[in-house]
Parts: C-alpha cells; sequence; structure tokens
C-alpha cells in the first residue's frame, strides 16, 4: 500500500514536471533581471561570478526601481500601511468596536515592524517585476515563551516550490523542496531515516533533501494530528520517501502574489517577460560597443610583407624597426560606435517604461511640492492599479489575516467587545483588511477632492437659500472624510457622545434664553416703574 508521503511524493513531481515548461525563460530571465537568483534553476558552485553574460545593467537596475516603489508605496514601514474594519458596517460606528480595530491593527504593525517582515516583502517585489510571481512564508517565531513570540518571515526562491489554485482562483496548495544540513534534520525530527541519522554521524553537513506540503484538509486526508487545522501541513524526507511529521495550521502560511496571469496558467507574468527582448537586445548592443572601444582604443595594424624587422613592439617605450617608414599602419575598420549609442539610450528608455520607472519615480530636483507627491502617487494607481488589486488579495490582506489569527490565539490583542462577539455569533462578524500605504491613499484622495469641490460649489448657492444644505448629511461627511483621511478612530467621539453634548448645548442654550428672558423682564419692569408712579400720583390727586 502506498504510504501518505509517497503520495505527496508524486503529486509533487507531477507538479514540478509541468513548472519545468517555465524553467529556461525564468533561468533567462534571472540572467538578465535578477543573475544572484539564477543559481537556484541552474547548479553552480556557491561563490562564482554570476554576470558574465551581462555587459548592462539597465534591467536589473529598473526591476530594482520597481521594487523599491512599490514596497514605499504599498507597505511603507513609516506608517501604518492597513487597518482593520468590521464588514457590517453598522458595526463601525460604535465607539467601543472602532477603538478596539485600531488598536488591533496597531499592536498588529508593531509586531511586523518588530519582524523581518521589510528585507523579505522587497525580495518578494523583486521576483513579481522579474518572474511574475513570489512567495512568502509567515510563521510565528520559535516558542520561547507560553505568551506571543513575535513573527518570522521568509521569501522563497522561484523553482523552489510549485503550486495549486482552489476554484477560485486563490493559491491554497504549496509544495517546497529544499535543503537542511543532516544533523539539524536528525536534531529536528527523531523520525529522520536511518540512513540520513548514518549520515550526521559520518559528514554531519551534507543537505539532506526535505519536502514541505501545506494544502486544504479536505484534500489532505487528515489523521488525528491535524485534523483540527484547516490547513494540513508535512514534513516529508524526499529520497527515503518517509514522513517526518504531520502537523496543521489555522491559516495558509504562504503568500503567493501574481503580477498578473495568463488563462489557462498559474504562475504569473511580469514586466521582465515584456522587456526581455529589449533587454537582450541592449546586451548585445554594448557588447559590440564595448568591442568597437577596444578597436578604436587599440586598433589592430597592418604591416608590410617583410616589411618589419623582429616583431611590432606595442608596449609603452617600445621600439620597432621598420625597412620602410609606412610599413606599419593602423587600419581603418569604419563605422560610428555613436550611432549604436543612440539606439542604446532608445532601448534603455523603453526597458524603464516597461518597469515604469518613469511614471514611479519623483521629479529629479530638490524641492518637491506635497501636490506632485500626489500626483505621482495618483499617477502609480493608475498604471499599477490591477497589480495593486492583485498584491492586496493575494499578499497584503493574506498577510495581516494570519497575523491576527496568531496574535488573537495567543492572546496578544485586547479583548473583543461585546457588539463583535454577539455579530459573530450571528456570522456576521467578518473583519475586513483595508489598505491604508501612501498608495492607497492617493487613490481615496480622488473621493477628498470631491467632497471638498463640492462643498466649493455648494456654499455660494446655501447663502441664497440656506435651506439647500439640508439635504447633506454634515456628521456622515465629516465621518468618511475622517476615515478617507486615515484619522485614527480614537481621535472621533462616539455618535453616542456627540447626541450627549449636542443635548447639553441644547440644555444651556434654553437655560440661557430663558435667562434672558427674564433680564429682558426685569429691564422692562424698571423703565415701567417711573410711569406707573405718575399714573398712581395723578389718580391720587384726582
Amino acid at each position: 500500500m502506498t504510504s501518505r508521503a509517497e503520495q505527496l511524493i508524486k503529486q509533487f513531481d507531477r507538479l514540478y514536471d509541468q513548472q519545468r515548461v517555465w524553467h529556461p525563460l525564468w533561468t533567462e530571465i534571472a540572467s538578465y533581471i535578477l543573475p544572484r537568483k539564477i543559481n537556484v534553476l541552474t547548479t553552480r558552485t556557491p561563490g562564482t561570478k554570476q554576470t558574465e553574460k551581462l555587459f548592462d545593467s539597465t534591467g536589473i537596475h529598473a526591476n530594482e526601481v520597481l521594487a523599491a516603489s512599490i514596497h514605499g508605496a504599498l507597505t511603507n514601514p513609516v506608517v501604518k500601511w492597513f487597518s482593520l474594519r468590521m464588514r457590517e458596517k453598522t458595526l463601525n460606528d460604535i465607539q467601543e468596536v472602532a477603538e478596539w480595530l485600531e488598536e488591533c491593527s496597531l499592536r498588529i504593525f508593531l509586531a511586523i515592524q518588530n519582524s523581518n517582515f521589510g528585507t523579505q516583502v522587497n525580495e518578494v517585489y523583486l521576483d513579481l517585476g522579474a518572474f511574475g510571481i513570489g512567495a512568502l512564508l509567515h510563521e510565528e517565531r520559535e516558542i520561547v515563551l507560553p505568551t506571543f513570540n513575535g513573527f518570522v518571515f521568509r521569501s522563497l526562491t522561484i523553482g523552489e516550490y510549485v503550486i495549486e489554485e482552489d476554484a477560485e482562483g486563490f493559491v491554497d496548495t504549496l509544495f517546497r523542496k529544499y535543503t537542511l544540513p543532516a544533523r539539524h534534520v536528525v536534531s529536528k525530527w527523531n523520525t529522520a531515516s536511518q540512513k540520513t541519522k548514518d549520515i550526521a554521524t559520518k559528514e554531519p553537513e551534507r543537505p539532506i533533501h526535505l519536502l514541505h506540503v501545506v494544502l486544504p484538509r479536505n484534500a489532505a486526508k487528515i489523521t488525528k494530528a491535524s485534523k483540527e487545522k484547516p490547513f494540513a501541513s508535512f514534513f516529508i524526507e524526499y529520497d527515503a520517501k518517509i514522513k517526518l511529521s504531520e502537523g496543521g495550521y489555522d491559516e495558509f502560511p504562504y503568500m503567493v502574489p501574481r503580477w498578473a496571469t495568463t488563462s489557462g496558467e498559474i504562475y504569473g507574468r511580469s514586466p521582465g517577460f515584456t522587456a526581455l527582448p529589449d533587454i537582450k537586445t541592449l546586451n548585445r548592443a554594448k557588447e559590440f560597443d564595448l568591442k568597437s572601444w577596444a578597436k578604436k582604443i587599440d586598433p589592430p595594424l597592418q604591416t608590410l610583407d617583410d616589411g618589419v624587422i623582429g616583431t611590432v613592439k606595442l608596449t609603452p617605450g617600445g621600439q620597432t624597426v621598420v625597412r620602410q617608414l609606412d610599413a606599419i599602419k593602423p587600419i581603418d575598420l569604419g563605422g560610428d560606435h555613436r550611432v549604436n549609442m543612440l539606439e542604446a539610450n532608445d532601448l534603455r528608455g523603453s526597458i524603464r517604461q516597461i518597469f515604469f520607472n518613469d511614471q514611479l519615480q519623483l521629479p529629479d530636483k530638490t524641492i518637491i511640492t506635497a501636490t506632485e507627491v500626489e500626483r505621482r502617487l495618483e499617477l502609480m494607481q493608475r498604471v499599477l492599479g490591477p497589480t495593486v488589486g492583485r498584491l492586496d488579495s493575494e499578499l497584503l490582506a493574506p498577510t495581516i489575516t494570519r497575523a491576527f489569527g496568531l496574535m488573537y490565539r495567543h492572546g496578544a490583542l485586547p479583548p473583543v467587545p461585546d457588539a463583535v462577539l454577539l455579530a459573530a455569533q450571528q456570522q456576521q462578524g467578518d473583519i475586513d483588511v483595508i489598505s491604508e500605504g501612501p498608495l492607497s491613499r492617493a487613490q481615496r484622495g480622488s473621493e477628498l477632492l470631491a467632497v471638498q469641490r463640492f462643498y466649493e460649489l455648494a456654499v455660494p448657492l446655501a447663502q441664497i437659500r440656506p435651506e439647500v444644505l439640508d439635504n447633506v448629511n454634515d456628521d456622515e461627511v465629516l465621518r468618511d472624510i475622517a476615515k478617507q483621511a486615515g484619522l485614527p478612530a480614537r481621535f472621533l467621539r462616539g455618535q453616542d457622545d456627540v447626541a450627549q453634548i449636542r443635548e447639553s448645548r441644547r440644555q444651556a442654550q434654553e437655560a440661557a434664553k430663558k435667562e434672558a428672558t427674564a433680564m429682558q423682564a426685569v429691564e422692562g419692569a424698571g423703565k415701567l416703574a417711573p410711569l406707573l408712579k405718575t399714573i398712581q400720583e395723578v389718580a391720587s390727586n384726582e
């Protein structure tokens, strides 16, 4: 009977064979755009040169600029780049719920900031620009304390993993093949094969091939070890075909974003695919240009037959004896390398445009206004709109969802408000992750401009007919402005508090009005007193 480990290995081998058709293209892209990743797809000795085919670095730099721009626009470490909202909108109007969501998002952000997320997610962005796909493993740090221990992230390299999608097109299965020294395998798993244990004794640093598999529980034929978890996890010793351990995850631990996908394909395509012909052409042109420079600087020579006595001395101060004065002449091969330079500049411009460098970079000047920054972010949103949507759903939201789950299960988040618990019992307690990075805020900035423009047009009309503003719910407008501007919930009063303040103000105004009326009555009585006295005197005389 085939063991579970053997079944999973066969499934991995099948998926890996399907992936092989991508390897030549990925290898070529790595050679010209991300050379340090090429050793995953081809066997190389560590420390060997990785850029022997490169004569121009435009593709490398363009991809780095794209990755840095996305990192700064979506997951800028300086600002909290996400927030949490209840899917049931009425819950967000409850002050206690709004403040709880704000505190949860702040704690999650600080935990991510204290991890290696920044360095690892940048590797994912580099892979996205080059290969069209990236993978990020999100785990809790090795458990030392019974409480929350923090996060650890690991960017997977192209070619070391294979994936499968669910019915909705989201990646829910990942096989990762990697190696560990034999001594680490034996120390981590007592279930290691006897062969591996023998290797660990004789050659402790010898690498052992391992397979980590994560897939939905209903596809894993779960045993007792992981039946409580929605996702099953298996560690397998690949060569020995034995299962080292079995466990599970409450959330899928791998985030696998794609730049864009073609119908029928699960692996992504990227600007690197589009720019590859131009990059190869530019690289070849630069090679020819360098050869042309060499010929101009150190041109080939022509000599008369038997016109030189001995050999031609090309070293500084070297003396060559000739029988005739014109026995040695440089060969003029013609051609103008300046034409090649102009064409190369055109190719560089094309490559940078494909990687959106012109649209993503700020103007090259010392002082940049806030308006210019906003307009640049708006332009970035337009050119990267579809990709940003994919990154939200395949990278950012899953990362925060898993972070929320890990911290909640360890008691690292504040107590859940009663209103949220009640909504959860009614299956209305879903929480959505809202991107709050500079790029997302720039996108919502258009809504703020629309509100501003509305009031600019409405105020002159209201001066003529003040009652027209009765059509506008100013309270809702203000709260929406605060939300779009990213104002923390704790800075806004709850609706009950606002109602109480307004009621107190109304009562104070009524009391002041009554007091003013009484004072007017007293003042009126004081003015009438002399007149009444005169009337009384006249009446008594009569």
